[in-house]
């Protein structure tokens, strides 16, 4: 048989190979499971292996990882003809004894090319591995780390899932370093996913205006001061904030407006809904001139800056110390 796992997140198709041989080819060695990195290996050597059993054996599993020719636009460069003839060869004539796996990194399949109609001709199954939905992140997260013996809270897991943003890969080295953080206490806090868990810039800047639109200007402040420790740009991060005002103005218009759930904001705007249920809270001390002025000012701070009349500190402070809820 024939299996071609997509997603454009690496890890996540690795993973759902992983779990596939570990239930259905559990005792496998040397001679008769192989993995071929595609990208620095020319096919051919896929349907070398796929063509030959080692004594002794009646089953065999090949893994070509990084199929960059079944993607619609690779950045490998594509293989000489003479090289691929041997795998569509092999694809016109799979053997039945070789269970082959092909994991592309893609978030779709080159269906127009050269490969995919053999590939549909020999029945082959094509798997998309979707990224996980908030809700199944909020299911998986405990589960995981249930099985390592340790108790993770209900607000660290949000927490988590906030600073992941669905990056399945990030999430396994991070499990790791959480994982030995709480070796002894078997147990993480939000405080802990806080400290060791780093936010993306996004993220921060979606604390940022967070903090803003709470009328807090003093962690507003304590926010930025950290970002300035890894040599952030302000004209970056303000251009960042102004992306989080406008989306916080759209989910107000939404809510008030269209009297629109959480869960159908998130969908029209493509963020998680507990993002746009903590900026419900924050509406309240809001009205509908806030995100307007809020995006004049940030303006300006660039401008400031730009300009030369003001360094990026002073402009950004005074953009903080400025900012109303209510103007």
């Amino acid at each position: 048989m024939i299996t071609v796992y997509f997603s454009a997140q690496r890890a996540m198709a690795q993973a759902a190979l992983k779990k596939e041989l570990k239930q259905v080819f559990p005792e496998r060695d040397e001679m008769n499971y192989v993995e071929i990195e595609l990208s620095s290996t020319p096919s051919q050597e896929i349907a070398f292996e796929c063509e030959n059993l080692a004594l002794g054996y009646d089953k065999k599993v090949v893994v070509g990882l990084n199929a960059y020719f079944l993607e619609k636009k690779s950045k490998v460069k594509p293989p000489k003809e003479e090289e691929e003839k041997y795998l569509l060869d092999y694809l016109k004539n799979p053997n039945p004894d070789v269970d082959l796996y092909l994991l592309v990194y893609a978030d779709e399949i080159d269906q127009k090319g050269k490969y995919f109609p053999l590939l549909k001709e020999a029945n082959a199954r094509i798997v998309s591995v979707a990224a996980f939905t908030e809700q199944e992140w909020a299911r998986y997260i405990p589960s995981y780390f249930k099985k390592r013996g340790i108790i993770i809270d209900g607000d660290a897991v949000y927490e988590f899932i906030a600073r992941l943003r669905g990056d399945y890969a990030l999430f396994l080295s991070e499990v790791e370093k959480l994982s030995s953080f709480a070796a002894e206490s078997k147990h993480i806090s939000k405080a802990d996913i806080e400290t060791m868990v780093v936010a993306p810039l996004e993220e921060n800047a979606f604390l940022l205006s967070n903090a803003l639109t709470r009328g807090n200007k003093k962690e507003s402040l304590r926010i930025y001061e950290n970002l300035k420790i890894s040599s952030t740009d302000e004209i970056y991060l303000l251009n960042l904030l102004a992306n989080q005002f406008r989306i916080l103005n759209e989910i107000r218009y939404l809510k008030e407006e269209e009297n629109r759930s959480a869960e159908e904001i998130a969908s029209a705007l493509r963020v998680t809904p507990g993002r746009v249920r903590a900026c419900f809270s924050n509406l309240r001390n809001m009205n509908e001139k806030t995100c307007p002025l809020a995006l004049e000012g940030i303006y300006e701070a660039e401008k400031n800056i730009l300009s030369g009349k003001m360094a990026g500190r002073l402009a950004f402070s005074l953009f903080v110390v400025n900012f109303k809820l209510r103007p």
